[in-house]
């Protein structure tokens, strides 16, 4: 019985790795951008509508929803760390639950940022260059160059 299970353990390690690769063949071919390190599971929408810089770390389970609107931009040698959602749409509603409008602004990350686990990024906010964003945060306005914010809503802190 140890067997089977180890052959299987085997068969799976190999059917994500299998997968993984496809993805990022996938990814390169859309995005015509080799050099970035790209997690497993990330999602995208409308890949025309976002734009990437160079030599990027992109963790696992990463969304970049630009489906309705908006663009998102991040800049060259910037770190996303797993969970992090990108938005450059949300949908407005009233109190009925029904929806009012789609609002759409676009999502601009600069050059050298590192984005915490499990960040959202919500639509109109630009993150200036050198910037931080701690953990488990969720950004509503624009973080400045060479700054660290942090919160729900994000803060800056430093």
């Amino acid at each position: 019985m140890s067997f089977i299970y180890y052959f299987i353990s085997k068969i799976n390690t190999f059917l994500k790795y299998y997968t993984h690769r496809r993805q990022k063949k996938v990814f390169e071919t859309i995005f015509k951008n080799s050099s970035c390190s790209v997690g497993y599971n990330l999602k995208y929408y409308h890949p025309e509508r976002i734009h990437l810089g160079n030599n990027l770390f992109i963790g696992d389970n990463v969304l970049m929803n630009s489906g309705k609107g908006g663009s998102i931009s991040i800049g060259d040698k910037t770190s996303i760390a797993e969970g992090v959602k990108i938005l450059s749409w949300v949908k407005e509603m009233d109190e009925k639950n029904s929806e009012i409008r789609v609002i759409k602004k676009d999502v601009v990350i600069g050059k050298y940022c590192r984005i915490g686990y499990n960040v959202i990024i919500m639509p109109g906010v630009t993150i200036g260059e050198s910037a931080k964003v701690s953990p488990s945060s969720v950004v509503y306005s624009d973080v400045p160059a060479k700054s660290v914010a942090m919160g729900n809503p994000a803060q800056i802190i430093r």
